[in-house]
């Protein structure tokens, strides 16, 4: 069961909304204010919840002028939600104060192991485990189960945009093949090529000299 301090905190701005709302809809019924306020709890029906049921079968029951005056503040009507309220919740447990921590070990922790990740999502489940234990094991277990935490829901590809934002470079699995080998360069001949390459063969002396350096090209590339 919740404790007090979750269910008001769920209760008091639609109560809050629901005494503003009467005020400014002052023809409308109390069905049609009954309905706005479940609505606003984020229920089809106040059968739904039991505290939500007892509450709207309290004010049901109450004469027209009575239900009127709850209705006209918020001080009048909160006292009554809230003890409704207590009948519905544990009590609240003492919670210890969150476990101080390095900010500078956490950060340098997160930059370095979170990296490890692939960004698959496939290998997120096994990343979790194993960055939650060690980071458990270097004291920064909080910080880090609260990013895990917020993580989790995250497609791959935004859980790599929110790492970012941390300072953490995770290298896509789909990143792109390395490039391919650039071409090589042409072989470009020297005079001096040109004419070893004449001198050890007469045939060419009877053809232009232009055409002379086109074949001479040619057989050096191998075309």
């Amino acid at each position: 069961m919740p404790s007090v301090d979750e269910l008001w905190a769920w209760l008091q701005t639609p109560v809050q909304e629901l005494v503003s709302y009467r005020a400014d809809n002052p023809d409308k019924t109390w069905e049609e204010h009954r309905a706005y306020f479940v609505e606003r709890l984020g229920l089809s029906d106040p059968s739904a919840h039991p505290l939500v049921e007892e509450l709207v079968r309290y004010l049901d029951e109450l004469p027209d002028d009575e239900r009127a005056e709850l209705l006209q503040d918020t001080s009048r009507l909160e006292p009554v939600v809230l003890e409704v309220v207590e009948r519905h919740a544990v009590e609240d447990a003492p919670t210890d104060a969150a476990e101080p921590y390095d900010e500078a070990a956490w950060q340098a922790f997160l930059v370095e192991n979170g990296a490890r990740w692939n960004g698959a999502d496939d290998a997120w489940p096994a990343f979790r485990e194993w960055f939650a234990y060690y980071a458990t094991e270097s004291g920064l277990g909080q910080p880090a189960t609260a990013l895990l935490d917020y993580l989790d829901p995250q497609s791959a590809s935004e859980r790599i945009a929110t790492l970012a934002q941390y300072g953490v470079v995770i290298a896509a699995a789909d990143a792109a093949e390395a490039p391919a080998e650039e071409a090589a360069e042409p072989l470009r001949l020297s005079d001096e090529d040109v004419a070893a390459l004449l001198a050890e063969d007469a045939d060419f002396a009877d053809i232009p000299e232009e055409r002379r350096r086109e074949l001479i090209a040619q057989i050096v590339d191998g075309t």
